[in-house]
């Protein structure tokens, strides 16, 4: 029972930061092309949220078909922090492009809090694919 609700939180937390990842990408897609400084912004962070989208997309996926495997589960119960520091991080970030007039003209897009909310994601990073690639080698 208890690896049922540890792979329904999960399964949660990567559905609440999926949800973070539409968002900022339908913004950031209506303004990579406003202007050359929207684009030169928007381009990079386009490129790393797709990855880490993909990401956490496959902790999800492993998350449910390891639900019944204890042992497999297992492998993923360390990442609730890095998970939760990625949602944190996305939620910054979406809350700065919402604060954001719908299409931009003029101005930054990137803000202090923005940019130390990706060096979040960036720390986080290494640890989600650990999990994800250890996942992959577990035995049965």
């Amino acid at each position: 029972m208890a690896e049922a609700i540890g792979a329904i939180g999960l399964v949660a937390s990567c559905l609440s930061i999926l949800k973070a990842f539409e968002s900022i990408n339908k913004f950031a897609r209506q303004n990579l092309h406003t202007n050359a400084s929207a684009k030169k912004e928007l381009s990079p962070l386009l490129g790393k949220l797709t990855a880490y989208e993909g990401l956490i997309r496959g902790i999800k996926l492993q998350a449910e078909l390891d639900d019944a495997d204890r042992i497999r589960l297992s492998v993923l119960n360390h990442i609730d922090g890095p998970l939760k520091a990625c949602e944190t991080a996305l939620k910054a970030i979406s809350h700065r492009f919402e604060t954001l007039p719908k299409h931009l003209l003029l101005g930054k897009i990137m803000d202090k809090k923005t940019s130390l909310a990706l060096k979040a994601l960036d720390a986080s990073k290494p640890i989600l694919e650990l999990s994800l690639d250890a996942d992959q080698r577990s035995v049965d």
